[in-house]
């Protein structure tokens, strides 16, 4: 055959095979041109396709009249709707798909009147959704997290956190820089809503511009734009309040920004003791031995509960010396003063006896120190990203508590915590094919931590233990990828990383029989994940099979005996995704992880975390075993209906060489582990669904949560295999009516839980329910009149429940910047909160000690 002709029909052949494809996936295009009375060409016309009442595509005619709306199918009989402000609306009904459609629309003849023209509460461009703030603000909402709250997709924890589409956002932008960092809660509920216009989702926000178009990002970011006028002016607010409650009450709160082009600075000052903590950044780690609140917490509020005395205060300023560099610096302190009291008792299952039962109260009064440094350098090019974060943090802790059962006991923790860690990561981009270098370095040291407790009456240890603890960590780590194809990719990653520990350790109880550990050592592996990423008619399929060289060995001075292990571990992971269109997102992820214990696993002699409790972490041989995981996704959201839907469901099996083996006594609870193989599932499923009405003005929001675990354990020498399901349902109503001047937010929470033990013990099983509700009314503009309350059924035991019920008011009235708000807290004054909770063997009945009613008057000026 002729070269000529065999070009010809490799040519021939590639031309079908295009045709081929384009067919298997054919698109509906209607198009057109409108016109006016006059036969003029009319742009600015708004056309909307319809089917059966439900808008499917949009599109606005141009200058020359024409208009174009591509779908990827239609059911027929469906209709156009041509919408203009200066012409009557026409309906174009459509019984088949017409070839081109010529439209004339009539003027419409009206009288100028006083009208208010307000922005579209949304607006789409891509992947990203724009929300006008002033569409959004209703009376009652103070901070622009109370805005954020609003927009469907999103989820704010107690803490401030936000959540997209059931992932923590990635970054919280203020004019698309990112001053704050993950301490964002610290604007978000500052800023006042009357100085930003929109606040804009980038969903599946890539950050990084040398990767923007090659990979697409999982997490969400937020975007805040000022009003004009609010650049280079300083905004925020200053407040003061004092009350009464069981002591005299006070409250001061100073926040301050300003932004610019070039700069941004934050800078806040916050002070009271009514209850409300202030979030300290946590650098603990899996060594943390001695926790916080080791006698129990309840499961509310901190301020219905917490006697406190707590300041923080932050600065921080980013200069932008052009579009892609900028330097910025975080520093934070604060200062927390707790004290609470509560009672237990708690019954311990036992296999072959009788359960014990131990009750005990406990005065808590916690103290901690902590400050911050980060600052960190940025280069967001597009060929170029180039970030080093340096950050210092230091925690100290001064711990007591009071503990009575048959004998009087104090205890004292004390701690200091320090960590220095340095990242940076560059990627390169160099004709089409992306480098990448990260270097991750972290030093944690723990020079004191120690936990003493001793009998006053005759002022003897009861127990103490000292600790010390060191960690080195760092990470080297470099990929390449190449884009062979337009869909298809593949590349490599290789990384370089050490651990080198020590721990330290004594301690005894009764002046008898010291306990002592000394293990230091290290743990190098070297790491190589090659992948490959295809994409498939829209499905984007990436599988990695990561390889790991673990070189092993730690040194345990008091027996004199050294463990050296050197393997090899092959993980493997498979990720589809697939974007139908901007509604449907769907994921499936599945693979294997190998796991490798640590320095813990050659802690073989005890440690007292309590005067009663005494916990072995290993039995001197490295722990082994995997996590077989699957994992899928599904979001639906259609912003013209303001429905939205997320669901997840992920079933997890682990494998481990070593099971955890608890053995009680009146005396206390010894922790340990031992070398045998044992299995353990988790199951977990989530379903968040929103709904708008907004002809009613009304939001609706469900939430379904369900866990399925099973895991084995030891009690008194017998395997005990533990089943635990739980179901937790969660409905809310959030509505505006009586034009604004009412507000309700109400909602509803079921739980139900239920324990097994293989026959065993006995199963066990406990619900709740509780109702939440606010109530606000607007009778004037500058008034807001509040009620919340607060009610919950908790099963105690069989045939045995409580009800706790919590009430508070308060009336905020604005003067042009100021605002006065007085509050009233507990207006039931309740004195106890009790629960039960089920902890795997163990039935724990708590009763805490609450704040009592409260009256606090507050001033807030803003400028």
């Amino acid at each position: 055959m002729k070269p000529e002709k065999f070009c010809k029909l490799r040519l021939l052949a590639f031309i079908s095979l295009i045709l081929v494809f384009l067919d298997c996936y054919p698109r509906i295009t209607v198009r057109g041109v409108v016109f006016d009375s006059d036969s003029l060409p009319t742009p600015g016309v708004i056309v909307r396709l319809e089917a059966s009442g439900i808008p499917k595509g949009f599109s606005t005619s141009a200058k020359d009249g024409s208009f174009s709306i591509s779908v990827e199918k239609l059911e027929l009989p469906a209709s156009m709707r041509f919408i203009s402000q200066k012409h009557e609306t026409l309906s174009y009904p459509l019984d088949s798909i017409p070839e081109y459609v010529k439209i004339y629309l009539t003027r419409k003849d009206f009288v100028l009147q006083e009208v208010v023209v307000k922005a579209p509460e949304r607006r789409i461009k891509g992947d990203t959704i724009i929300y006008d703030v002033a569409a959004l603000t209703k009376a009652g909402d103070r901070t622009i997290e109370d805005i954020i709250r609003k927009i469907p997709g999103i989820q704010i924890d107690d803490s401030g956190g936000i959540s997209y589409d059931g992932l923590s956002i990635n970054h919280f932008y203020i004019e698309d820089m990112d001053l704050m960092g993950k301490n964002y809660t610290v604007a978000s509920r500052s800023i006042n809503p009357d100085d930003i216009s929109t606040v804009s989702v980038y969903e599946r926000h890539q950050d990084k511009r040398v990767l923007q178009g090659k990979q697409e990002a999982e997490k969400a970011s937020l975007n805040l734009k000022l009003k004009k006028g609010r650049m280079l002016k300083p905004l925020g607010y200053l407040k003061g309040g004092a009350g009464v409650g069981s002591s005299a009450l006070w409250d001061g709160d100073l926040y301050g920004m300003l932004i610019s082009a070039k700069n941004q600075t934050i800078i806040s000052g916050k002070g009271n003791n009514t209850g409300s903590l202030y979030a300290r950044p946590d650098n603990s780690d899996n060594l943390n031995i001695f926790p916080s609140t080791p006698f129990g917490e309840p499961s509310i509020p901190k301020d219905r509960f917490i006697e406190n005395k707590s300041a923080f205060t932050t600065a921080n300023s980013l200069f932008k010396f052009n579009s892609n560099l900028n330097v910025k610096i975080n520093s934070s302190f604060g200062y927390n003063r707790n004290a609470f009291d509560g009672s237990s008792v708690t019954e311990y299952l036992n296999p072959d006896e009788a359960s014990i039962i131990y009750a005990e109260r406990a005065d808590n009064s916690l103290r901690s120190r902590n400050v911050e440094v980060t600052a960190a350098v940025e280069n967001n090019g597009n060929n170029l990203y180039l970030n080093n974060t340096f950050n210092f943090n230091g925690d100290f802790v001064r711990n007591a508590y009071d503990v009575s059962s048959s004998t009087l006991t104090r205890q004292h923790v004390k701690s200091n915590r320090y960590l220095f860690s340095n990242n940076l990561k560059t990627i390169i981009n160099h004709r089409g094919n992306l480098y990448e270098i990260t270097s991750d370095t972290k030093f944690r040291n723990t020079p004191v931590a120690r936990m003493q407790a001793i009998n006053p009456d005759g002022n003897t240890d009861v127990a103490w233990q000292d600790l010390t603890i060191r960690r080195f960590h760092n990470r080297e780590y470099t990929s390449i990828s190449r884009q062979l194809m337009p869909r298809l990719s593949v590349g490599a990653s290789i990384s370089f990383e050490i651990d080198h520990d020590s721990f330290i350790s004594a301690g005894e109880r009764d002046n008898i029989d010291r306990k002592r550990n000394d293990i230091s050592g290290y743990r190098i592996t070297t790491s190589a994940e090659p992948f490959i990423k295809i994409n498939i008619h829209g499905i984007i399929w990436k599988t990695s099979m990561p390889i790991r060289l673990l070189n092993i060995k730690y040194h345990d001075v008091v027996s004199n005996s050294c463990d050296k292990s050197d393997m090899v571990l092959v993980d493997f992971k498979s990720q589809f995704s697939k974007k139908f269109n901007q509604r449907n997102h769907a994921t499936l992820s599945f693979g294997r992880e190998n796991n490798v214990g640590d320095i813990r696993d050659f802690i073989d002699n005890p440690i007292y975390t309590t005067f009663r409790n005494v916990r072995t972490l290993g039995t001197g041989k490295l722990e082994r075993g995997h996590d077989d995981f699957i994992r899928i996704n599904y979001s639906y959201r259609n912003i013209l209906q303001d429905l939205y839907l997320i669901s997840g469901l992920s079933v997890k099996r682990t494998e481990k060489s070593k099971l955890s083996v608890s053995d009680v006594s009146q005396s206390g609870v010894a922790g340990s582990v031992k070398e045998e193989r044992n299995n353990a599932g988790m199951a977990t499923m989530l379903l968040n669904l929103t709904k708008g009405i907004r002809s009613i003005n009304t939001t609706f929001h469900l939430n379904a949560n369900a866990l399925l675990r099973s895991g084995e354990s030891m009690r008194s020498a017998m395997t005990v295999t533990t089943k635990n399901s739980i179901l937790v349902l969660n409905g809310r109503i959030e509505t505006y009516q009586f034009s604004d001047m009412v507000s309700i937010t109400a909602g509803a929470t079921g739980t139900w839980q239920r324990q097994t033990f293989g026959g065993v013990l006995p199963s066990n099983s406990t619900n709740s329910f509780s109702i939440t509700g606010k109530l606000g009314v607007y009778p004037l503009r500058n008034i807001e009149i509040f009620y919340k309350t607060d009610y919950s059924r908790v099963k105690m035991a069989t045939d045995n429940y409580r009800t706790n019920l919590f009430m508070d008011a308060g009336v905020i009235w604005t003067l042009r910047k100021i605002d006065f708000q007085l509050d009233a807290r507990n207006l039931t004054d309740r004195n106890q909160y009790a629960y039960t909770l089920y902890n795997s063997l163990d039935i724990n009945y708590y009763s805490y000690s609450l704040r009592p009613f409260e009256i606090i008057l507050s001033v807030k000026y803003r400028f």
